[in-house]
């Protein structure tokens, strides 16, 4: 009850989504960092669940931006709708071949080309209208008095110093210089939780699942290479502690893991 929690890159595990959705209760929130599309099947189905679902807060991930550029293709030069887009999603309107080759694109551009088929042209523009307008970063400051930045990619803890760093886009979307930064040089009551970099490109042991802890136990990776895994985290962030979804068990104890 009055939980706080935080998952990220779900990839269009709808599974993964239901049993997160049925294991937090009304008073609880969410915090996702972001990814739900690509790679996986029901990218879409989630993302437009999460929209609507009032226990959660949405950060962009860089998926999502990929998607907005292609969405706004179709509705600005095939349904020719007057819709805008800011300066900084340009460098995601890569070559939809890029997208499928590099990105695990195929299943979320064959949803919205199949949406677009059958008329779905509001469905879209609604898709489109809440994803641009969702933020990047986030801090909770939690019940130990603790401050917790949230963002897709996280950053380097130098950044969070600068003044006005809560509007650089990019840093929070696709930062990976940050993960090679040795030590904390912030608030050492704060920590920086994220996604994007699976652990398993951080670390020797390939079939690892729990969340990596670095940067002097304060950063969190929390992308443990779901689409492979069929494994997620739903991070506590009162109690920096994590639970692990089973793609087939739902939520396990940490010693099933």
């Amino acid at each position: 009850m009055n939980k706080v929690y935080c998952v990220t890159d779900l990839h269009g595990n709808y599974k993964l989504w239901k049993h997160i959705q049925n294991y937090l209760d009304d008073t609880d929130t969410l915090y996702c960092l972001g990814d739900n599309n690509d790679r996986g099947e029901d990218g879409i189905k989630i993302i437009q669940e999460m929209l609507t679902d009032q226990r959660v807060k949405y950060l962009l991930g860089n998926h999502e931006c990929f998607l907005i550029g292609y969405v706004y293709r179709i509705l600005k030069y095939i349904v020719e709708c007057d819709v805008k887009l800011d300066n900084k999603f340009q460098s995601f309107m890569a070559d939809e071949d890029v997208w499928r080759r590099y990105n695990g694109g195929v299943p979320t551009i064959n949803t919205i080309d199949t949406m677009y088929h059958n008329g779905q042209i509001k469905d879209l523009l609604d898709l489109y209208n809440q994803l641009i307008n969702l933020p990047t970063f986030a801090a909770y400051n939690n019940k130990h008095n603790q401050i917790i930045y949230l963002s897709h990619s996280g950053c380097s803890s130098k950044s969070l110093q600068e003044d006005g760093f809560q509007n650089k886009f990019l840093m929070f979307i696709e930062n990976r210089i940050h993960i090679d930064e040795p030590h904390w040089k912030g608030k050492q009551n704060a920590f920086m939780v994220h996604g994007h970099t699976p652990i398993q490109c951080m670390t020797a042991v390939q079939d690892k699942v729990f969340p990596l802890f670095y940067c002097d136990n304060h950063k969190i990776d929390l992308d443990i290479c779901t689409y492979v895994t069929k494994y997620a985290i739903l991070f506590d962030l009162d109690e920096l502690y994590p639970y692990y979804i089973e793609e087939e068990k739902g939520v396990l104890d940490e010693e099933s893991v």
